[in-house]
C-alpha cells in the first residue's frame, strides 16, 4: 500500500543526505518510496529540502545529470605526482560534498580546457567546461580517492619527499599548468628559457632546491608585486592580488637536463619542449 503524506523529520534527514550525495530530486523521491513506501511530490520535497539546505542551481543539476560514473584513482605514484603538479599549478580543489571533490579552474584557452577534460574523463563522467564572459570554466567532480589533491593544497611540502621519478612527474604537471617554454627575446641577446610562475614562494623555493639536487641550475625572483595593474590584449585592466614569483632555468646544460626528464602532456607545452630540445642539441 502506497501512502501520501508530509515529509517527516526522519524522511527529511534521509532525503537531505541522498540529495547531498548527488542524487536528483526525482531520484531522491524514488529512494524515499523504496525505503518508506511513501509517495512525496517533487514540489513538496523541494520545499522541505529548501528549508534545511541550499538546493543546486539548474546548471549544477545538469552537470550531475550528465554523470555516468566515478572511478577511484588507481594510478601509479608518478601519476599521482603529476596530478598534484597540475593542481598546485593552477587548479582549485575543494570539498563539494561528503562524497565528492571538485577540481576547477578558468582559462581563456579552450585548448587547455579540452586537455584537462582528457586528463580527468577516465575518472568521472561529471567533467567538462562552460563558456564564461572571460573565457572558459572547467569542472571535474571526483570521488574521495582523490583526497590526496586536497591534502596537497594544504601540505605542499610533500613535494620535498618525492623521489626523482615522482618529482619530475610533478614538475611536468606543474609546467603544464603554470610553465612557459620559449625563446625569450626581451634582452639584446635572445635565449631559451623555462619559467614557472606562482604566488607561493615557499613552494617555488622547494622546487628550486629539488632541481639543484639533480644538478639543474635555476634562479628564483619576484616577477610582479601585489596590486600591480596591467592591461591585457583585449584592453581589460587587471590587478594582481598577490606577489608573483618565477623559477627560471636558462643555462643550456641545465635546460637540456630538465627537458630530458620532464614529460608535459599539454600538446602546446610538449611541442615546445621537443622543439627547444632539438635546438639545444644542435
Amino acid at each position: 500500500m502506497v501512502i501520501k503524506m508530509k515529509v517527516t523529520k526522519e524522511i527529511l534527514e534521509d532525503a537531505k543526505n541522498w540529495y547531498l550525495e548527488g542524487n536528483s530530486l526525482r531520484r531522491t523521491q524514488t529512494l524515499i518510496f523504496e525505503k518508506y513506501k511513501v509517495k512525496v511530490s517533487k514540489e513538496t520535497l523541494r520545499k522541505a529540502l529548501k528549508n534545511v539546505i541550499k538546493l543546486r542551481k539548474r546548471e549544477e543539476a545538469l552537470i550531475l545529470a550528465k554523470r555516468k560514473f566515478r572511478k577511484s584513482f588507481d594510478g601509479s605514484p608518478s601519476e599521482k605526482a603529476y596530478l598534484i603538479g597540475l593542481c598546485l599549478g593552477d587548479l582549485a580543489v575543494s570539498r563539494h560534498s561528503k562524497f565528492t571533490i571538485l577540481v576547477a579552474t578558468s582559462s581563456t584557452k579552450e585548448s587547455f580546457m579540452k586537455f584537462l577534460v582528457d586528463i580527468f574523463k577516465k575518472y568521472t563522467g561529471a567533467v567538462g567546461y562552460i563558456p564564461t564572459s572571460k573565457g572558459y570554466a572547467f569542472y571535474a567532480y571526483l570521488d574521495n580517492s582523490f583526497n590526496f589533491l586536497l591534502e596537497a593544497k594544504t601540505n605542499f611540502k610533500i613535494v620535498e619527499k618525492f623521489d626523482e621519478s615522482e618529482f619530475f612527474s610533478f614538475l611536468s604537471g606543474f609546467i603544464d599548468a603554470e610553465g612557459c617554454i620559449r625563446l625569450d627575446r626581451s634582452s639584446k641577446y635572445p635565449y631559451y628559457v623555462v619559467k614557472m610562475g606562482n604566488t607561493n614562494l615557499e613552494l617555488l623555493n622547494i622546487i628550486k632546491r629539488k632541481l639543484e639536487e639533480f644538478q639543474i641550475n635555476c634562479g628564483c625572483y619576484l616577477n610582479s608585486h601585489s596590486n600591480l595593474q596591467r592591461k591585457k590584449k583585449d584592453g581589460e585592466i587587471i590587478t594582481s592580488r598577490k606577489d608573483c614569483y618565477i623559477v627560471q632555468i636558462s643555462n643550456k646544460k641545465s635546460l637540456s637536463r630538465l627537458l630530458m626528464k620532464i614529460t608535459p602532456r599539454y600538446e602546446e607545452k610538449a611541442m615546445k619542449k621537443h622543439h627547444l630540445l632539438s635546438q639545444l642539441m644542435v
